[in-house]
């Protein structure tokens, strides 16, 4: 029995011992996959433009990518360790491989975990500062109200009107209270051929919600004379729902 608890011992301390990299190949790790890799200033970017979804801000998206670059450099320790916490020893030498390979992606699991930690801790510092740089409420004259759809009232404004959308969205969602004024806008500029219209995705909505088979919020359904004929999902800029209505409705939108 005491040799089986020695053995047991010694075999813990064997794997403590084994389950941490190098300082030294952390760094290698962290460089070329995040603060060296090729396509990360794209990825820096996509996150920047997702953080105003999330917390709108008052700071730029230069600016919050400088927060970014900024942040690998001032807490590096702190990012070798979730490095060094999900890469066993055994394979760190082929992941520095297969980290600058393009076909690495089937072997990925061994960085991933480590990755999506150290991307977790530069969201939240993003959120962190963010926060302390709130963005100036954008208010929005209404010179045509956008008609609030309900269970009793959707076929006959649907049906009202050659040209309706149709905004399902949720007062929980991020990207849809960024669409609201950009919505409330074009329903300016163009209400006077279309009628823009909402849906809260509330419990009283549900059945209606379920109808619509919605899979994305917000979502823009397009209807002429009563038909639905396209979708538009996420968040989109001005400009390009805009687009899409001169695509969708032709000579009709005013420029």
């Amino acid at each position: 029995m005491k040799l089986i608890l020695c053995l047991a011992v010694v075999s813990a301390s064997i794997c403590a011992d084994v389950q941490k990299i190098s300082t030294e190949d952390a760094k290698k790790v962290f460089h070329e996959s995040l603060t060296e890799a090729k396509d990360m200033q794209d990825y820096l970017g996509q996150i920047a433009d997702m953080m105003p979804m999330i917390q709108p801000t008052s700071l730029s998206k230069e600016e919050l990518l400088q927060i970014f670059r900024n942040d690998f450099v001032e807490r590096e320790d702190l990012y070798l360790e979730q490095i060094t916490s999900e890469i066993n020893p055994s394979n760190v030498e082929n992941v520095i491989q297969l980290i600058s390979n393009p076909l690495y992606l089937s072997s990925r699991d061994a960085i991933g975990k480590a990755n999506n930690k150290c991307f977790m801790m530069l969201f939240e510092k993003a959120k962190d500062v963010a926060l302390q740089h709130p963005a100036v409420p954008v208010t929005t004259e209404v010179v045509h109200a956008i008609v609030e759809l309900q269970k009793d009232n959707f076929d006959k404004v649907i049906s009202s009107s050659k040209y309706v959308i149709v905004d399902v969205y949720a007062d929980f969602c991020n990207p849809c209270k960024m669409l609201a004024p950009i919505l409330q806008d074009l329903s300016n500029e163009l209400g006077d051929v279309y009628t823009f219209t909402k849906l809260n995705a509330t419990e009283e909505n549900q059945e209606l919600f379920a109808s619509l088979e919605v899979k994305m919020l917000p979502t823009l359904i397009l209807y002429i004379n009563g038909i639905e004929v396209t979708r538009i999902s996420g968040y989109k800029d001005k400009a390009s729902i805009k687009a899409i209505f001169e695509t969708t409705f032709k000579e009709e939108v005013k420029n």
